[in-house]
């Protein structure tokens, strides 16, 4: 197992406090090839090499494009450390927990298991589904290009994918090809790099969109299978597997995290935005991305089906993503591991910088601890993040805080707006 690694935050987003000049721990990066990059993860796990799918290269052009080595030096790994302190960025991930609970499901039209009915074989699912997803080829006037894949939202044209397919490929146009070989222009409506989600539109009606189920109907060992267009091949494939976790903070980037499906159902390059199916051929997740090297075999993850349907809608509606929130500030996790090396008072979120449009601005300094969140104890990052996401724009969240100076205080902050933005480039920067 790596020595414990300790990796201080990078995100500078818009102006703050001074930053803490002491770390913790000295940083030290695991390096797989070219790609290196810090990640956090539970505690006593080591992971490396998390990344997207790397959508497949077409035939005429074998090289990655810039904007995928970019985008997968960032996503390289997955590092945790034993007794670790993780830098992050406190952006909640969207309202997910308010607006997609329990008593508000119908919102969001996800469909429930059928009841008392036996799974569909692998072939009835790609029968069923295979006309709703489709490959989707990126290509710039740079030369750059790949191939990926794509989910039917709506009948009149709407797709869904991975904002990360098309980054930096300056300008990019899409041609989307349908299940029976179809070729269609797509154009780019929005994406939001945070969630990974993007769509595409075609204008053109007679698309059969996919039934998306309710990943939180997910059990631990449920068999599912993926469907798309992997290795730039002509038409959808099919890959099985099971449901090996039904949530999983994954930290997509150095500032970011997520809450993932895990599953050991095989993802390629080109399944990037492609469909993740339970046994009764309803999407329950946009594949994404995976964990690869010697070590690992069979990590995927998946953007759960209630997440997509949320950021997707909000997208088509707004072109952003509305009512997500985010605290605005920069940190170090202290877990029970560092509290005990470095004689802290608590477990927490040791801040590195606050921005100045946060409302936590003047109320909390570089150094200062916060040691609980309404009432909650901070073992880690996650129990925020859980808050902020199950928050929106405009809500107060009560922190308790151990400052610098040796004394605790409550303070209250009230959460921003995080509209998001896309990897998208809209033209070829001279």
């Amino acid at each position: 197992m790596e020595e414990n690694n300790i990796y201080e935050n990078q995100n500078n987003e818009n102006s703050s406090q001074n930053e803490v000049n002491d770390n913790v721990f000295s940083e030290e990066t695991v390096t797989q090839g070219v790609q290196t990059s810090p990640y956090e993860e539970p505690d006593f796990t080591v992971i490396t090499d998390y990344k997207p799918i790397e959508y497949a290269p077409t035939q005429a052009e074998n090289k990655v494009s810039t904007g995928i080595k970019v985008f997968t030096v960032i996503m390289a790994a997955v590092v945790l450390i034993t007794g670790s302190c993780v830098g992050g960025y406190l952006l909640g991930l969207h309202k997910y927990s308010k607006s997609y609970s329990k008593d508000n499901l119908a919102g969001l039209n996800l469909a429930s298991k059928p009841p008392e009915t036996d799974e569909l074989t692998a072939a009835q699912v790609y029968e069923q589904v295979n006309k709703s997803v489709v490959g989707i080829t990126a290509y710039g006037s740079d030369g750059a290009q790949s191939v990926a894949s794509g989910v039917v939202f709506s009948e009149d044209g709407y797709i869904i994918t991975n904002d990360h397919i098309y980054d930096e490929i300056a300008g990019a146009k899409f041609i989307v090809k349908t299940y029976n070989g179809e070729e269609f222009p797509a154009s780019f409506v929005a994406g939001d790099i945070r969630s990974d989600l993007a769509v595409l539109k075609v204008d053109a009606k007679g698309f059969v969109p996919a039934v998306f189920g309710n990943d939180r109907e997910l059990v631990i060992g449920e068999n599912v299978v993926a469907i798309g267009r992997p290795n730039n091949i002509e038409e959808n494939s099919i890959t099985e597997g099971i449901i090996s976790l039904t949530q999983r903070r994954v930290s997509t980037t150095s500032s970011y995290s997520m809450k993932m499906i895990q599953t050991s159902t095989p993802i390629n390059p080109g399944n990037s935005g492609g469909a993740l199916v339970n046994m009764y051929g309803q999407v329950i997740g946009i594949t994404s991305s995976k964990i690869s090297g010697e070590e690992y075999e069979g990590i995927g993850f998946a953007i759960p089906s209630g997440i997509t349907k949320f950021i997707v809608e909000s997208l088509i509606k707004n072109g952003y993503v509305a009512d997500r929130a985010r605290l605005g500030v920069s940190y170090q996790v202290i877990n029970k591991v560092a509290m005990a090396v470095k004689k802290y008072p608590s477990t927490g979120i040791l801040i590195v910088s606050v921005n100045s449009d946060s409302d936590l601005y003047g109320k909390v300094n570089v150094g200062d601890i916060i040691t609980q969140v309404n009432g909650i104890d901070i073992t880690s990052d996650g129990v925020i993040l859980d808050q902020i996401e199950g928050a929106k724009p405009g809500d107060t969240l009560t922190f308790t805080v151990y400052t610098a100076s040796g004394s605790y205080k409550t303070v209250q902050g009230k959460l921003l707006p995080d509209t998001g933005s896309s990897s998208y480039v809209k033209a070829l920067i001279e």
